[in-house]
């Protein structure tokens, strides 16, 4: 099992004085790499329980009356770290989660005012997901870390959930995989791309469709690549579908890649470091001590495998604390 320790002392050392991190060392905090960080710290929570009570602080800093949470320096509208933060909070057994995901669950993408759009696409712009903004089109992510975060709040049967479910499928490609949004753009099929791929699967774990089977092949084809978010990304992900055909075997190439590619990323003189794709790193490279997007089932794993959902989501899953949302 490859030992994180050292990335995280690393890691921490780049958090910013107020908590949290931004996007690369000594910029202000921002709330998805100050999300991921936390997690990534909460693998060794006891050690640095400084800095992950200080990034949870920085997080709430950013929290609005109405449950949503927004970029304290960014556009007001943008609403999708939203689910981030219910994710999070909600796998590190965080309380009062009823007014986030209650203000998710009434959000809904655009559905585009023109009857025409309609014929210059495949998908059903009927079936409604989450946008990056309010008013805007549904797309692949965030309909993907919605889905994912009111699932382990025990939502998974709302309507809402189950039309993400429904609009993700309607978005993936037979052959395997999603693009960002649409699958058809002027009459040419769009191409799939790792990344909303396996955030697409992480929502969509438990649920059965050709499509899924497709989508985990698409990704295991992935692998030959130097960039490390994509390689990221695909260990999470498939570490929750361990009994489908060459997913184990993939798993075993799969931290000899990432750290390959951390390597060149390092020795690449331009490239500045990047928080966000930090914290990812020790996530996938950490998922044999725990993986914080593995959802429990019956069997005790995600969509295939062995081992214990950890407490703190299996308390929240099919409770009734959010039943009156």
């Amino acid at each position: 099992m490859q030992s994180c320790s050292p990335y995280l002392e690393s890691f921490a050392a780049t958090m910013h004085a107020g908590g949290g991190w931004g996007y690369a060392p000594g910029q202000s905090p921002q709330l998805e790499p100050s999300c991921l960080g936390l997690l990534a710290l909460s693998l060794e929570s006891a050690k640095y329980a400084s800095e992950i009570e200080q990034t949870r602080q920085f997080i709430e800093l950013n929290a609005n009356a109405d449950g949503s949470y927004r970029p304290r320096n960014g556009r007001e509208e943008a609403i999708w770290p939203t689910s981030l933060v219910l994710f999070v909070k909600a796998a590190l057994g965080a309380g009062d989660l009823q007014k986030t995901a209650g203000y998710l669950l009434a959000m809904r993408g655009r559905v585009p005012d023109s009857a025409e759009a309609g014929e210059l696409h495949d998908i059903d712009l009927n079936l409604v997901g989450w946008p990056w903004a309010e008013k805007n089109f549904s797309w692949v992510e965030p309909t993907s870390w919605a889905c994912l975060a009111l699932r382990v709040v025990g939502q998974g049967d709302h309507p809402r959930v189950q039309e993400g479910v429904k609009m993700l499928l309607d978005r993936a490609m037979d052959a395997g995989g999603v693009n960002y949004g649409n699958r058809l753009i002027l009459g040419k099929m769009t191409d799939p791309i790792p990344g909303p791929t396996a955030m697409m699967l992480l929502a969509l774990q438990g649920e059965t469709h050709p499509r899924i089977a497709a989508a985990v092949s698409y990704l295991i084809e992935q692998i030959n690549t130097d960039d490390i978010e994509h390689l990221c990304w695909a260990k999470l992900a498939l570490d929750c579908y361990r009994e489908l055909p060459k997913v184990k075997e993939t798993l075993a190439e799969l931290d000899a890649h990432i750290e390959a590619a951390e390597a060149k990323r390092r020795q690449t003189g331009w490239l500045k470091p990047n928080c966000y794709r930090q914290a990812l790193m020790i996530l996938a490279l950490g998922v044999e001590q725990r993986n914080f997007f593995l959802l429990p089932s019956p069997s005790g794993r995600g969509a295939g495998g062995e081992g214990a959902a950890p407490k703190e989501i299996d308390g929240l899953i099919g409770s009734n604390k959010l039943n009156s949302i």
